[in-house]
């Protein structure tokens, strides 16, 4: 049959014969090893659940050159990508982001008019940090640049409990300043 001149099973395991191949779901031309195309759809392009377990449902590595392990890309009005989990009892991170090398772990561009990034904590119980910076190299735990008119860091407090900010040295012998400000401006 066509399935098994380009597939081969090994016990439950189902791979292409030849590795230069590549699999287009909705494409006769894939772009990459697995292309998923839906042209005009409210469904998902690709949906990997993992049910239990402690395993990934999503890993992505590359070995050797420049591509992208995993892209998502939306040309409608849906997400590029959503990760999440959905088990209150897990302590696992909905997204990770981990590099050796010199670029990101995390990067976040923006070429429209909304946010760069944005955090929020959807549960009134909960007192974390919706964003938290920490280093345990020399660098800033968090680093804010604005090069037009925005502010670098801008807290707003919008109820009339809590701070717009707090800044905090919590070491009994570090002399340096909790906030230092300064302005080149008259």
């Amino acid at each position: 049959s066509a399935f098994a001149s380009i597939w081969n099973i090994k016990g439950d395991s189902v791979y292409l014969k030849n590795n230069k191949n590549k699999v287009g779901i909705g494409t006769p031309s894939p772009s990459g090893k697995l292309d998923v195309v839906v042209l005009s759809d409210t469904n998902n392009a690709l949906n990997v659940r993992h049910f239990g377990g402690s395993g990934i449902a999503i890993f992505g590595i590359i070995m050797k050159g420049k591509g992208d392990a995993i892209c998502g890309l939306s040309r409608g009005t849906g997400h590029g990508g959503a990760f999440g989990i959905d088990n209150p009892l897990s302590d696992g991170c909905g997204l990770i982001g981990v590099t050796n090398g010199k670029g990101k772990a995390v990067f976040g561009l923006q070429t429209g008019i909304g946010y760069g990034g944005a955090f929020w904590i959807n549960n009134q119980s909960n007192d974390s940090a919706a964003v938290a910076g920490l280093t345990q190299g020399r660098g800033d735990g968090v680093l804010g640049i604005a090069t037009q008119r925005g502010a670098s860091v801008h807290g707003l407090k919008l109820n009339e409990f809590g701070r717009a900010g707090v800044f905090e040295i919590n070491h009994a012998t570090n002399s340096d300043y909790a906030l230092y400000a300064t302005s080149n401006s008259t």
